[in-house]
């Protein structure tokens, strides 16, 4: 168990077995890309897949107080074990083991024909666990299907 903070410029190669080691060795890795030869959507994804988070910067931004910020923000998830849940709705990718300050949760869902929906959001968090309850009322989009 543990953390690794990785800040790099460069292009990877093996990303599968990267990808295949790190899920493996039980560590959450947080990457700092920084400028456009960082490889952002393979960063995005090793973080994401150990439990950690990914943040990218241009070569002009200020690489020292990006890299602080992400180191203070390791040992402190804002919320663990999250769950989402809706009657009938399927999400994706499932949920992060733990979010962090500063980076979003993003999901997915599919709601064929609903319109009204109700999304329970659960996590645990510094005050114990927590619940949230968010109506949704989704529009129907013919430019989505197909």
């Amino acid at each position: 168990g543990g953390d690794v903070l990785m800040l790099t410029d460069g292009q990877v190669s093996g990303t599968d077995a990267i990808l295949a080691k790190a899920r493996a060795a039980g560590i959450r890795i947080h990457c700092l890309g920084i400028g456009s030869a960082s490889q952002d959507r393979f960063l995005t994804l090793l973080a994401r897949e150990t439990g950690g988070v990914s943040r990218f910067l241009t070569a002009r931004e200020r690489v020292d107080m990006a890299a602080v910020e992400l180191f203070a923000s390791i040992g402190r998830p804002v919320a663990r074990d999250i769950r989402i849940e809706a009657d009938g709705i399927s999400f994706a990718p499932e949920p992060p083991p733990a979010i962090f300050d500063g980076s979003p949760l993003v999901m997915f869902g599919d709601s064929p024909g609903q319109t009204d929906v109700k999304i329970r959001l659960s996590w645990e968090g510094s005050n114990g666990n927590r619940q949230l309850d968010v109506p949704v009322k989704l529009a129907e989009n013919a430019a989505a299907d197909g």
